[in-house]
């Protein structure tokens, strides 16, 4: 099934227009997910991110990618990944609490790396 019969399929449903926009994001972003690939890394579409994560023997940088190449969508991406998986942002140097480090379309060799680790989303 593509994402344009998905969304039509919604549409059909006679769903409220909320309920809508929900689902298509949801899709939108397994399917964006589904097709994330060792080419969409040489095509540049992924943004590297980097957190501090506290654990309890002390706080380490996360890094992982997102399939997506914008800033603003990566890190909105980023946030619920973070949440999901139940973790605590500490600051960088600044003291920011929550604070990411976003590099898209940068850090090919590192980009690579995480995707073998299985480390995107």
């Amino acid at each position: 099934m593509s994402l344009n019969d998905a969304v039509k399929e919604l549409l059909d449903a006679g769903l409220t227009t909320d309920d809508i926009l929900c689902r298509v994001l949801a899709i939108a972003t397994i399917w964006n997910n589904a097709r994330f690939n060792e080419s969409e890394l040489e095509n540049r579409n992924y943004t590297y991110v980097s957190v501090m994560i506290k654990y309890l023997d002390g706080i380490k940088p996360e890094e992982f990618i997102v399939s997506s190449p914008f800033k603003r969508q990566a890190k909105t991406l980023a946030e619920k990944y973070v949440a999901k998986q139940g973790w605590e942002l500490m600051g960088w140097n600044d003291g920011k609490k929550g604070y990411f480090r976003m590099y898209p379309r940068n850090y090919i060799n590192d980009a690579k790396r995480l995707f073998k680790e299985n480390k995107y989303i």
